[in-house]
């Protein structure tokens, strides 16, 4: 079908399905002469098109219908409504002016305020005011990308500021969390919104809240707006009932439904350019590398380059807090273990010269906790290192005390960034293989774990071993540490 017998069938001209066209709502084949034919179906979607654009409905209203964006039974009650309120107007507009021409005014004796009062009270069109923007999507994702922003600056101060290990998943930490969230949420967003309009979130996606007069919001009214939203939009966050009510809350914006939480503002789109998604998916990138920067900063310790041994001591410590927040036995400055409440410190922690040639004791006796054995060169930490034996039916596996070594020297070495750390790798091979006998060089240090363990069982959670029934347990074990020259 050529486009003139589609004008002809239609009664539309070439110019409006043209223009449809280009819109992106008619699509038309080529031919191989490069001619525009129309089908039966683009003729159906052609008097769909002349239907609702001669009921008044916008075109962006019916590409969502088109698209399934929105029902078009809602599109065509917000129609109704706004069809009654035009008639309502035009009909008073109707008597006013019949009024007003039977009684001769003219503009410069013309009594605006008597004429604005039969009009029922001095109202605009309703074309005359800021647009109500929808946007479930962008409110969605704005949101979300606030919430993130406000756990990221909690995950900061954690990790500069306390000895919460971040990757700690218990539930305390996650309520904690969880409330941190809600009260940053309460405190911050009604100051974005009074002094900018905006969030960080509406921001990068062109979003800002005014009053229906196009101001900002007092904090007040901001403040009231945040409530609603984290009580009713938001469900509080609470499992399942917050599901519900996202749920619930994007039918009601997909519908063009007023909110309960803006009843006194609205939300204007004031850049819709699709760029602003890729400034928010930066942004998420930039949150996911603070977030892993919290961590990695958290399990730095603090004493790095050359250690003296109570640098070494105080990055042990400062591990073991991330670790096990309840322990009770610490390394004092000589490398001794001590009880961390001050009773009386516990024998252990020689200097050498050559950590290869010592025979110094395995364990410290009734804590089977290792005795280290350090080596210094010019007051300078080069080289840690334990032994152990046992034949007992239960005893320590000592693996989580190796962790702690690492972490307290290897990744202390002088200019490790993250990029350039293996001490991951380091802590991966310990945990893949605890009970089995290796090197590895990592950071300029060369790490050895040399293990002969039979009639043992390696209990992972618990960091013991523990004897198998019908067998003879024997463990001998060496850790050690010592920088490559």
């Amino acid at each position: 079908m050529t486009i003139k017998e589609v004008e002809q069938q239609t009664g539309m001209s070439r110019a409006n399905i043209r223009f449809y066209e280009k819109e992106g709502l008619l699509s038309a084949k080529r031919q191989e002469n490069g001619y525009r034919t129309y089908s039966p179906e683009n003729v159906q979607e052609l008097e769909k098109l002349k239907l609702l654009r001669m009921l008044g409905i916008p075109l962006e209203e019916i590409r969502q219908a088109k698209t399934g964006e929105r029902s078009l039974s809602s599109i065509l009650r917000q129609r109704q409504g706004e069809i009654s309120r035009d008639t309502r107007m035009l009909q008073n507009a109707q008597v006013i002016c019949g009024q007003m021409c039977k009684e001769q005014v003219e503009y410069a004796t013309l009594d605006a305020v008597r004429y604005l009062h039969a009009l029922n009270g001095p109202r605009l069109p309703e074309t005359d005011v800021i647009p109500r923007v929808q946007a479930p999507w962008r409110r969605f994702f704005a949101r979300g990308l606030d919430l993130a922003l406000y756990t990221t600056l909690f995950h900061m101060f954690i990790g500069l500021f306390t000895n919460i290990s971040l990757l700690e998943n218990s539930v305390p930490l996650r309520i904690v969390e969880f409330v941190v969230g809600m009260v940053l949420t309460m405190a911050l967003e009604p100051v974005l919104l009074h002094f900018w309009g905006t969030t960080v979130g509406k921001w990068l996606l062109g979003l800002r809240l005014v009053s229906p007069e196009g101001r900002n919001l007092t904090h007040d009214e901001a403040w009231n707006r945040t409530w609603l939203v984290i009580f009713w939009g938001m469900g509080l966050q609470l499992p399942i009932y917050s599901a519900y009510r996202y749920i619930r809350s994007y039918m009601l914006c997909a519908d063009g439904q007023v909110l309960p939480w803006e009843e006194d503002s609205m939300l204007v789109l004031q850049d819709p350019r699709k760029r602003r998604f890729g400034l928010f998916g930066l942004s998420c990138v930039l949150i996911v590398l603070l977030n892993v920067g919290s961590i990695y900063i958290q399990w730095v310790p603090d004493h790095r380059g050359d250690l003296e041994l109570g640098d070494f001591a105080k990055n042990y410590n400062q591990m073991q807090k991330l670790v096990d927040s309840d322990y009770k036995k610490a390394l004092d400055s000589e490398g001794n273990w001590v009880n961390r409440y001050g009773e009386d410190a516990y024998i252990g922690g020689n200097v050498v010269d050559d950590i290869s040639q010592s025979n110094d004791p395995l364990m410290v006796v009734g804590e089977r906790l290792p005795q280290y054995t350090y080596q210094l060169e010019n007051g300078k930490l080069v080289a840690v290192a334990f032994r152990s034996e046992s034949e007992e039916e239960v005893t320590r596996s000592l693996v989580r005390q190796k962790k702690l070594c690492v972490l307290a020297f290897v990744r202390a070495q002088r200019g490790i960034l993250p990029i350039h750390d293996d001490t991951a790798r380091l802590l991966d091979q310990l945990a893949a293989e605890p009970m089995e006998s290796w090197e590895m060089e990592v950071n300029g240090v060369r790490v050895r774990n040399c293990v002969q363990c039979t009639g043992y069982s390696y209990l992972k959670d618990a960091d013991y071993l523990l004897s198998e029934e019908g067998e003879k347990p024997h463990l001998e074990m060496e850790f050690s540490m010592e920088l490559v020259s």
